[in-house]
């Protein structure tokens, strides 16, 4: 297996486990909020989670595509992904923040307990893929014995 392949396996894995991880989350909180409070603040929740689920999955998907571009522009590429992240997470709240229908509270704890989730999951993916570490070729490898 090549090094290469072995990097996108943990990259694909990284997306895959923080967006369903994160989403299974959500399904409790919604429940739970449904049961304990009303099936409005569900749907706040489920606004909340869905909108810090895809701009989160956006910003890594855009990242794993800026790390296979040169190097001198990965970390500004890097700066502005978390930027368009963060101003597209601001933009959803402002705009909704006057609508009747949306409970503010929930909205609010949903989102930051779902980024917070996602992260989780996207740390425990990473540190429990396998990649490699260094790439080292030892004296008399590769060549006559």
């Amino acid at each position: 297996m090549s090094e290469r392949h072995v990097t996108e396996d943990v990259a694909a894995r990284m997306v895959r486990r923080a967006s369903v991880g994160t989403l299974v989350g959500l399904a409790a909180a919604v429940l739970l909020t449904g049961l304990l409070r009303s099936w409005s603040a569900a749907g706040s929740v489920v606004l909340a989670g869905i909108v810090v689920v895809g701009a989160l999955t956006a910003g890594l998907v855009a990242v794993r595509w800026l790390l296979r571009q040169h190097e001198a522009v990965v970390l500004p590429g890097a700066f502005m992904i978390l930027l368009v992240v963060v101003v597209l997470l601001a933009s959803v709240a402002l705009v909704l923040r006057g609508e009747p229908w949306l409970e503010r509270g929930p909205f609010a704890l949903s989102a930051l307990l779902s980024a917070v989730l996602y992260q989780v999951f996207l740390v425990q993916a990473y540190l429990t893929g396998r990649q490699p570490a260094l790439d080292v070729s030892l004296p008399g490898e590769g060549g006559a014995r």
